[in-house]
């Protein structure tokens, strides 16, 4: 607001200018490696841009810990607008080591600064993405020590370079004493389904599955997604 003022008396009515108060922050962050456990982070990172992008110049993607402090980042890419438009992948080096690091951050700037809140995805987070979902198992083996029916669920988040489901019976849900695996290749389908044979010992108590990459070196998920029977 700005007022007007005379030697006597100041305006009651001053001329006003509405703030924008600018708030542009990248979404959806996504993660796809060959590591489904993160102690590589080598592989992919994606991002979607913010609807308004006229006043970003800028966006710079890097590697943090916690605290997010310029220190301790490793930066992975700056990419400058053309027309309010810029790249939104970029590539971690195969090999790069977790670390001490534990989140991927995209900072968006203007003309006078960068944002002091990026948009962030931790690794806790882009692991989870590679766990199935929605587990379900319906048991038609009436006897007590039995089990028997229809399991399914649902492909990760981020399917990535999965190709294979290892499912599983175990006795807690860190997968202790896991049995198995049976293994199932993925399909185009978002919803997949595995027949567990009438008379299976119920030695265990849960139904787990894991998503596995197969490449030279095959790697499994240490977590799984799990099912009490």
């Amino acid at each position: 607001m700005v007022y007007t003022a005379s030697s006597f008396v100041e305006q009651s009515f001053p001329v006003i200018y509405e703030l924008d108060n600018a708030n542009q922050t990248v979404k959806d962050i996504r993660f796809v490696g060959t590591d489904l456990n993160l102690d590589d982070i080598g592989g992919t990172v994606t991002f979607l841009q913010p609807e308004d992008t006229s006043k970003i110049i800028a966006y710079y993607i890097a590697v943090e810990d916690s605290v997010g402090t310029l220190a301790t980042q490793l930066q992975l890419a700056e990419y400058k607008t053309v027309n309010g438009v810029a790249p939104n992948t970029v590539t971690v080096p195969a090999g790069t080591p977790r670390g001490s690091y534990t989140r991927f951050s995209v900072y968006v700037q203007s003309q006078r600064c960068f944002s002091d809140k990026p948009g962030v995805l931790s690794f806790t987070d882009a692991a989870t993405d590679f766990n199935v979902r929605n587990i379900t198992f319906s048991d038609l083996d009436l006897d007590e020590t039995d089990i028997g029916g229809s399991m399914s669920w649902r492909v990760p988040k981020t399917l990535g370079e999965v190709t294979i489901f290892d499912i599983y019976l175990a006795e807690s849900a860190t997968g202790l004493g896991r049995g198995g695996p049976t293994m199932i290749n993925t399909t185009s389908s978002d919803m997949l389904q595995q027949f567990v044979p009438e008379n299976t010992w119920l030695r265990t108590t849960r139904l787990g599955a894991t998503s596995t990459i197969t490449t030279s070196t095959t790697a499994t998920q240490t977590t799984s997604s799990m099912t009490s029977t």
